[in-house]
C-alpha cells in the first residue's frame, strides 16, 4: 500500500451528479476550512455548547433549512425537504474537551474556563471538523436538489463526550421533528492519513462507562496525621487496579484512570479524594464483569480499619455502537464506486460514541465510519504498511491528545465528499 493508494481517490467513472458534487465540494471547501478554524479556536465543553449551536443554526438558516434549536440542551436540527423519498439523517457533535491545547497552531483554542484540570478547552476529538464537513455537505446537497429526492436531516448533538447528548435529544422528541428516518449516517475523524476511510459492519465502537470514585477521609494538620485519615492512602491502593484489570481482560476490556483530585496545600490532610475511571468493553457481558470487578476493588481498598466507605457514581454510559450490515455494505460500495480510498476496519474501535442510540430509538439502520485527519507528511511508506495492523507512528498525535491537529484542507474537503456521497446514494436512486 502506497501513500497514493491511501490518500488519493482512484479514477472512477461517475454519474453526472457525482461529477457535479465534486465540482461543488472543490468550490465551497475553502469556506468550510475557514469555519473549521473558527470553530477550533472557540470550543465549548459538554453541556455549554450554546455559542457553537447558534453558529451552526445561523449557517443552516442561511442555507434555507428549517431549523430547530435547543433540542435536548443545545442540540440543533436542520431539515431540507425535497420531494418524496427516503429520510437520510446525517450527524455531528458540538462539544469539546476540558484540556489545554498544545499545538501552537495560529488558530489554536483561545478558550479557558473549564472547571476541571488545567482550565483549558480544546476540540481535541475533531468535532469541529465534523461540524464543518456536515455544514459543507449540507450546502452542496442543497445546490444539487435537482439530482435527488427525499428529506435531508442534519443533526448536531450536544454532550457526546459524556454519553448524554444523543439520549437527551431523543427524550426531547427529536424523532418527532422529521419524517420516519430511513438511515442514520455519521463519521468521525481518526489519526489515519487525511482522506482515508475505514468502516465495518456490526460492532464498531466499544461499550463505555465513566465512574467517579469518591474516597472519604478526615481532614487535619499534616503535622498530626494520627488525628486525621488521609484518603490519598486509599487512592494509592486503587491506582494500580485499572492496570491489573486491563491485563486480566486483555482483548475484552480496558480500564484507565483519567483524573485524580485531592487536597489544596501540602500541609493539610484532605477530607476527600476523587478518582475518575474510564472503562471500555467489547461486549455487554464483558462490560458487566469488569464493572463488577472495579466496584469490588474499590470496596476492598476501603475495608481497612483506617478507611471510610467510598461512593461510586456512574458519570457516563455509552452503549456499543453497531453498524447495520446491509447498509454498511451499501455504503462501502458507494464509497468504492466514487473512487474514495475506503478500507475494511478489521475490529471495533476501543473508542465509544453514543450516535448508535438514534438508530436504536428509531428502529432503523445506522452506519458510522472513520475518516483520516492526520497530515500525510507524518507517514513514511513503512508507516503506511503498518496501518494495516492498526499501528500508528509515534509522531502522530491521536484524538484527545493536546497536540491533536487535523490537516484542515484535506480533512474538511474529504469529510464533505464522504457525506455528500453517502447521502446521494440513498436519495438519488
Amino acid at each position: 500500500m502506497t501513500a497514493g493508494e491511501v490518500l488519493a481517490p482512484s479514477p472512477a467513472a461517475g454519474t453526472a451528479a457525482r461529477g457535479e458534487s465534486r465540482r461543488l465540494v472543490a468550490q465551497v471547501s475553502g469556506k468550510y476550512v475557514g469555519l473549521y478554524k473558527n470553530l477550533h479556536s472557540l470550543p465549548e465543553p459538554s453541556g455549554k455548547e450554546f455559542r457553537t449551536a447558534r453558529t451552526v443554526a445561523a449557517r443552516l438558516r442561511n442555507l434555507g433549512l428549517r431549523v430547530h434549536e435547543r433540542v435536548g440542551g443545545s442540540g440543533v436540527v436542520g431539515i431540507l425537504q425535497n420531494g418524496p423519498g427516503p429520510t437520510v439523517v446525517l450527524g455531528a457533535e458540538l462539544d469539546a474537551l476540558p484540556c489545554k491545547e498544545a499545538t501552537n497552531l495560529p488558530y489554536a483554542s483561545t478558550q479557558s474556563g473549564s472547571a476541571v484540570g488545567d482550565g483549558g478547552v480544546m476540540h481535541a476529538c475533531g468535532h469541529d471538523a465534523h461540524m464543518a464537513a456536515l455544514l459543507g455537505a449540507t450546502e452542496v446537497l442543497g445546490r444539487l436538489r435537482t439530482t435527488w429526492s427525499g428529506t435531508l436531516v442534519v443533526l448536531f448533538q450536544p454532550e457526546e463526550e459524556t454519553g448524554r447528548g444523543a439520549l437527551s435529544m431523543i427524550h426531547a422528541g427529536v424523532l418527532d421533528l422529521f419524517p420516519a428516518p430511513t438511515v442514520f449516517l455519521a463519521q468521525h475523524v481518526s489519526p489515519m492519513p487525511a482522506g482515508s476511510i475505514t468502516l465495518k459492519p456490526g460492532p464498531t465502537t466499544s461499550a463505555g462507562n465513566g465512574l467517579r470514585v469518591t474516597l472519604h477521609g478526615i481532614g487535619g494538620h499534616a503535622a498530626f496525621p494520627e488525628h486525621g485519615l488521609n484518603p490519598l492512602s486509599t487512592a494509592a491502593r486503587l491506582v494500580l487496579s485499572p492496570e491489573k484489570l486491563s491485563q486480566r481482560h486483555v482483548g475484552t476490556s480496558i480500564v484507565n484512570i483519567g483524573a485524580a483530585h485531592a487536597g489544596t496545600v501540602d500541609n493539610r490532610i484532605p477530607d476527600s479524594a476523587e478518582l475518575h475511571l474510564s472503562i471500555r468493553s467489547r461486549s455487554a457481558a464483558a462490560q458487566q464483569v469488569v464493572l463488577g470487578e472495579v466496584r469490588a476493588a474499590v470496596s476492598l481498598a476501603t475495608q481497612g480499619q483506617r478507611s471510610l466507605p467510598a461512593e461510586v457514581v456512574e458519570t457516563a454510559v455509552f452503549p456499543m455502537l453497531e453498524n447495520s450490515p446491509g447498509s454498511t455494505s451499501r455504503l462501502y460500495e458507494a464509497f468504492y464506486r466514487a473512487g474514495l480510498p475506503v478500507f475494511q476496519l478489521e475490529e471495533a474501535s476501543w473508542a465509544s460514541d453514543d450516535f448508535g442510540a438514534f438508530g436504536t430509538a428509531a428502529q432503523c439502520p445506522s452506519v458510522y465510519w472513520f475518516w483520516g485527519a492526520s497530515d500525510p507528511a507524518l507517514f513514511s511508506s513503512h508507516d503506511l504498511e503498518l496501518l494495516r495492523t492498526g499501528s500508528l507512528p509515534a509522531n502522530v498525535p491521536v484524538n484527545h491528545s493536546t497536540r491533536f491537529a487535523p490537516e484542515p484542507v484535506l480533512t474538511v474537503s474529504s469529510g464533505i465528499t464522504n457525506l455528500v456521497t453517502a447521502a446521494l446514494d440513498w436519495t438519488s436512486g
